[in-house]
């Protein structure tokens, strides 16, 4: 689940759907892609 997008440094914030603790990883842009898009 994507929790924060930073369009300056090209980075994205996401927690892991079945992980025991919610830890935020972040990872660069280009390293992921949509899987399913939901507005908000």
């Amino acid at each position: 689940q994507v929790q924060r997008i930073d369009e300056g440094k090209d980075q994205v914030t996401v927690e892991l759907y079945e992980a025991t603790v919610p830890i935020p990883v972040t990872v660069r842009g280009d390293q992921i892609r949509v899987l399913d898009s939901e507005e908000r």
